[in-house]
C-alpha cells in the first residue's frame, strides 16, 4: 500500500484525536437527567429567582403599607439664661419661673389609616399579580432551557451517528483499496482505478474529521450547559431519546397551547395588575381618613403652668380627614395612563396567542413532514443498497466502472446518514410540538 500524504494526515489526525481522547473522562448521561442537570446549572434561572425575590420584596413592601406607624423618640436641650426674664415677680406674694435651662423631652405615638380609598389593598393586589407573573416567567424560561438541552441532546446525537457511519464506511473503503491494488498488481486493473478509490477514501476521512470536529464543538458546549468540566466526553443513551408519540389533530394541539403556555398565563397576570393600577389611581379621588395617638413624658411638661421642675405625663387622641380636592381636577391624566397599560397588556396578551398559535401550526405542520421524511428515508436507504449490490456484482464480473461502484457507495453512504438523521429529527420535531403547546416536561 503506498503511502500517500493523504494517508500521513490522516494517521496523524487520528494520532491527535487518541491523544485529547486519552485526558478526557467519560460519562453515559440520559436525556432527562440531562434536563434535570442543565435547569439546576442554568445561569438564567438564577439571574430569574433574583427577579422574583425583588417581586417578593415588593408584595411584602405592599402589606407592610397596611401596618400602624409606631414611633418613639426622645430629646434633651439645654436653653441659656435670659437675664431677668427667668421669674416673674408678684411683690410680697412670690413669682412664677418661666423655663427651665434643661428640657428633657420623651414621646410615643401611633398612627392608623382607616381609609383611604383602598389604595393599600390594590397595591398589594397589583404586587401579588407581579409576583405570580414573574413566577410564570421562570416557569417559561424552564420550557426554554428544557428544549435547548433536548437540542444538543440530538445534535451531538446526529453528529455521534453520523461518524459511526462514516467509519464504516471508511472500513469498507480500505476493503475496496485492498483489493483495487490486489487487481492491478495482477494486471486487471489500471493505476487511475487505485487512485480513485485512495482518493475516495481520503474524502471520506476529511468527513470524518468534520465530524470529530462538530462532536468536539457540541460536546464542549454541552459540558458548560451541564455544568460539568468541559474535558467530559458525554455518551448518550438512544434509548431515553426516542418515546411514542400521540399525535392529536391540530385544533386540540392549539387548545393546549392556549390552555397551557406559560406566557399567556404571565400575560393575564400582568393584565390583572394593569387592571388593578386603574382602581389604584381612581381611588386618589377619595379622601382619606386617618386616626393617631400620642403620649408624652416631658421635664418640664409645657402643657402644666407654671413651669415645674419634673416630669410630668400628657397625651392626646384625634382623627383626620384629608380631601385633595385639586385631585378631582388632575387625576383624570393617571387614570388615562393606567387604562393605557392596561389596554397595552390585552394586546400583548392577543400578540402573543396569535403567535403561538402560529408556532403551533408549525410545528405541527414540520412533525407531519418529518415522519414522510422518515418513509421516503427508508426507501431510499433499500433503494441505495439494491444499487451497491448489484453494481457490486456488476463490477467483480467486470460489466460495470468502478467509478460506477464509487459513486454507489457515496449513494449508500448518504442515504444511511439521511436516514438516521430523518429519525432523530422527527423525534426532535415532535419535542418542538410539545414544547409549542405547553406540554414538554
Amino acid at each position: 500500500m503506498p503511502n500517500t500524504p493523504q494517508m500521513k494526515f490522516s494517521i496523524t489526525a487520528a494520532l491527535i484525536l487518541f491523544s485529547l481522547g486519552a485526558f478526557a473522562q467519560s460519562q453515559k448521561i440520559t436525556l432527562n437527567d440531562a434536563i434535570t442537570k442543565g435547569i439546576v446549572e442554568s445561569k438564567t434561572l438564577r439571574y430569574d429567582h433574583s427577579k422574583i425575590d425583588m417581586a417578593l420584596a415588593k408584595y411584602n413592601e405592599s402589606k407592610d403599607g397596611k401596618l400602624p406607624n409606631i414611633s418613639v423618640d426622645g430629646s434633651y436641650t439645654y436653653l441659656s439664661d435670659l437675664p431677668g426674664h427667668k421669674y416673674l415677680g408678684f411683690g410680697p406674694f412670690g413669682s412664677i419661673q418661666l423655663y427651665e435651662n434643661s428640657n428633657y423631652n420623651s414621646h410615643a405615638g401611633i398612627t392608623e389609616q382607616l381609609f383611604a380609598g383602598g389604595r393599600e389593598r390594590y397595591a398589594e393586589q397589583s404586587t401579588e399579580y407581579l409576583l405570580e407573573a414573574s413566577k410564570l416567567d421562570i416557569e417559561k424560561d424552564k420550557e426554554d432551557i428544557t428544549q435547548n438541552i433536548i437540542n444538543t441532546y440530538f445534535t451531538l446525537y446526529k453528529a455521534t451517528e453520523t461518524k459511526k457511519i462514516i467509519d464504516e464506511n471508511i472500513g469498507q473503503i480500505k476493503q475496496r483499496l485492498t483489493e483495487v491494488q490486489d487487481a492491478y498488481n495482477r494486471g486487471s486493473a489500471i493505476q487511475n482505478d487505485v487512485l480513485r478509490v485512495q482518493l475516495q477514501l481520503s474524502n471520506t476521512q476529511l468527513a470524518l474529521i468534520e465530524a470529530n470536529n462538530n462532536i468536539s464543538i457540541v460536546n464542549y458546549n454541552f459540558d458548560i450547559m451541564l455544568g460539568m468540566p468541559t474535558t467530559t466526553q458525554i455518551e448518550l443513551d438512544s434509548a431515553s431519546m426516542f418515546t411514542p408519540a400521540l399525535l392529536k389533530n391540530s385544533d386540540e394541539y392549539q387548545k393546549d397551547a392556549i390552555d397551557n403556555r406559560m406566557e399567556l398565563k404571565a400575560d393575564n397576570a400582568r393584565t390583572s395588575a394593569a387592571q388593578t393600577g386603574i382602581k389604584i389611581a381612581k381611588s386618589s379621588l377619595m379622601p382619606s381618613v386617618g386616626v393617631g395617638a400620642d403620649f408624652t413624658y416631658a421635664n418640664p411638661n409645657q402643657r402644666y403652668f407654671p413651669i415645674v421642675d419634673q416630669f410630668e405625663p400628657t397625651w392626646d387622641a384625634g382623627i383626620n380627614l384629608r380631601w385633595n380636592i385639586t385631585d378631582l381636577f388632575t387625576n383624570k391624566h393617571q387614570v388615562a395612563e393606567a387604562q393605557a397599560s392596561y389596554s397595552q397588556s390585552q394586546v400583548a396578551y392577543d400578540m402573543h396567542t396569535d403567535q403561538i398559535k402560529m408556532e403551533v401550526n408549525s410545528s405541527f405542520t414540520a412533525y407531519n413532514e418529518s415522519l414522510k421524511k422518515i418513509d421516503v428515508a427508508k426507501i431510499a436507504v433499500t433503494q441505495a443498497e439494491e444499487n451497491y449490490k448489484t453494481l457490486t456484482s456488476r463490477y467483480n464480473n467486470h460489466v460495470a466502472l468502478l467509478s460506477d461502484l464509487l459513486d454507489a457507495n457515496n449513494l449508500l453512504l448518504q442515504s444511511k446518514i439521511n436516514e438516521t438523521l430523518a429519525y432523530a429529527d422527527s423525534e426532535l420535531a415532535y419535542k418542538n410540538l410539545l414544547k409549542a403547546t405547553g406540554n414538554l416536561k
